[in-house]
């Protein structure tokens, strides 16, 4: 007996399922989905090196990174794997302060947005980005990069060092 059936009838079992390919299928979205939540969430991508020394979001099918430096403004858009996101005829909106005053960001190259801060923010500024690639749902994100770049700072505690094709896929290492 195993699992309350006799051996031949499971195993019977077994033989059905595996024909169906159904037991990849199964063990995929088992294995797969917890750990590919898990993997994202705002802290571990803060704990992640930039490619562009910005701070990196997750918003649906695409991350999304933020830098500011001044008034000047960039976001690049890739997939999750790292791999640019065209963003020409996309459109993205940020807003940022208590009042949400908006700044819109055009399209500035192969997987980039870039405008101008009508003023500089204050380092524990938060930002809320709105980003529609053509064909796709917008997406939103939140974030606070000159606060935590401030706090990474003050740290006393050794950045990891990665090489370029680490960075890329470092966050894929499940």
């Amino acid at each position: 007996m195993l699992f309350g059936m006799p051996v031949p009838i499971f195993s019977s079992l077994l033989v059905w399922v595996a024909r169906r390919e159904i037991l990849p299928l199964l063990l995929g979205l088992t294995l797969g989905f917890p750990s590919a939540g898990l993997a994202h969430t705002d802290a571990y991508l803060d704990a992640l090196p930039s490619p562009h020394g910005g701070q990196v979001r997750m918003a649906g099918p695409m991350h999304l990174e933020l830098v500011v430096k001044a008034t000047a403004v960039e976001v690049y858009v890739t997939d999750h794997a790292g791999a640019p996101r065209p963003t020409q005829d996309g459109k993205a909106l940020l807003r940022t302060g208590p009042d949400g005053v908006g700044t819109e960001l055009r399209p500035a190259g192969a997987n980039r947005f870039a405008g101008t801060l009508a003023k500089p923010v204050p380092v524990d500024a938060a930002f809320t980005l709105f980003v529609r690639l053509p064909g796709e749902d917008a997406q939103s994100a939140r974030f606070s990069p000159r606060a935590t770049d401030a706090a990474a700072n003050a740290s006393n505690v050794p950045q990891p060092q990665s090489s370029p094709e680490e960075k890329a896929h470092a966050h894929h290492a499940h």
